[in-house]
């Protein structure tokens, strides 16, 4: 038996050396990577993470049929290749960390599981992005975004294909599968799919400018995308979820930052995430700025329920915060820490500032917003 994982991408550099690593440190023996013409770093940082890029296309638009034709073609391919009895495949996107919410390997659960099961279910959980540095290269956007919400969006994501048996036609990004009229065991919500399509404002919003802006014929990359799905859903309003999350991005960055803060647990178990670094190590942040690297460990710490060194380090990056940017969300911390052993002080601490004109959360968008406007306008 063997695993192996199967991405199709496009302009992907900030995550996609954090997404070939997790998927290696899940028991996948490749990672095989589809380009559909990024022009960014994507592919020589996938590679430096020990994925393989095996094949390339270039589409002017979205093209979600062309998307599925090669990466079944590059899993038919490699079957061939291998002959193994059977072959367990992972389908995902860059932004996508599927997670067993237990202390298992992907690979250590398939290996168990009973052979009538074909597939292996999940569903999103999409992760809210409350204060910088959102993720760090290479390393697991949980730690850095830990807080997020279940949603009903769910995908057969892992395929096993056995040798000698008609290839399982994966479509939308294994979002739907044509089983050849066969009945398919699918093991049901099983896994744990972290999604993290907001990450840092500047490289988010960049990467959905050029998937929705109108090019000089009026037509943008996603249309061809959006002019489908309306047809499928019969809904002339509708709009992809490309151009609904341009839409609501500078919202989503604002909002959610008091709730989520304080958010005391999550929909998952924090200390199953498998991570191929020690999270907790001084050393391994060395190369981020002081106070988000003390906020990365304090949320680290805090969601492992170690209150006390949770809050020294809240309190070091307060200290370190040299503008009013993001303090109101390490105080909300530092107040929840606090309240598990003195909630006067808790209650002092986390009591409301007096309203001014823009929030710190708004003036530290307007910077992340400024910053990305400048780099937009010299290309």
């Amino acid at each position: 038996m063997m695993l192996n994982a199967v991405l199709c991408v496009w302009n992907e550099e900030d995550i996609i050396e954090s997404t070939v690593k997790h998927a290696l440190a899940q028991g996948c023996s490749n990672v095989f990577i589809i380009d559909n013409g990024s022009t960014d770093t994507t592919i020589k940082k996938a590679v430096q993470a020990g994925a393989q890029h095996v094949t390339s296309f270039l589409t002017e638009y979205f093209d979600v049929h062309k998307k599925t034709a090669h990466l079944n073609a590059v899993v038919q391919y490699f079957n061939a290749i291998f002959q193994e009895e059977h072959m367990w495949w992972m389908y995902l996107d860059a932004d996508e960390f599927p997670n067993i919410d237990c202390a298992m390997r992907i690979i250590d659960v398939l290996k168990g599981i009973d052979s009538s099961v074909r597939g292996m279910h999940g569903y999103m959980l999409d992760h809210i992005p409350t204060h910088p540095p959102y993720t760090v290269s290479s390393y697991h956007p949980a730690d850095f975004m830990p807080v997020c919400h279940k949603t009903n969006m769910e995908k057969t994501l892992l395929i096993r294909y056995d040798k000698g048996e008609p290839h399982l036609y994966s479509a939308c990004g294994a979002h739907t599968l044509d089983t050849c009229g066969k009945m398919l065991p699918v093991a049901k919500n099983i896994i744990n799919i972290h999604h993290f399509p907001m990450r840092n404002p500047v490289y988010t919003l960049k990467r959905l400018k050029k998937l929705t802006q109108r090019n000089n014929d009026g037509v943008s990359r996603v249309d061809r995308h959006d002019f489908m799905a309306k047809i499928a859903n019969s809904n002339s309003d509708s709009q992809s979820q490309y151009r609904d999350r341009y839409d609501k991005i500078q919202s989503t960055y604002i909002k959610h930052d008091d709730t989520a803060l304080k958010t005391g647990s999550v929909h998952y178990n924090y200390r199953n995430i498998v991570r191929w670094y020690n999270a907790h190590a001084e050393s391994d942040l060395a190369h981020v700025d002081a106070c988000d690297k003390h906020i990365a460990h304090g949320l680290y710490y805090f969601f492992m329920k170690d209150y006390a060194v949770a809050l020294r380090k809240f309190r070091a990056a307060l200290d370190l915060c040299a503008e009013d940017t993001i303090k109101n969300g390490i105080t909300a911390k530092i107040a929840e820490c606090l309240s598990f052993s003195n909630m006067e002080e808790a209650d002092a601490l986390a009591m409301p500032r007096q309203a001014s004109a823009a929030s710190p959360l708004q003036l530290d968008i307007q910077y992340y917003f400024g910053r990305y406007d400048a780099a937009w306008n010299k290309e």
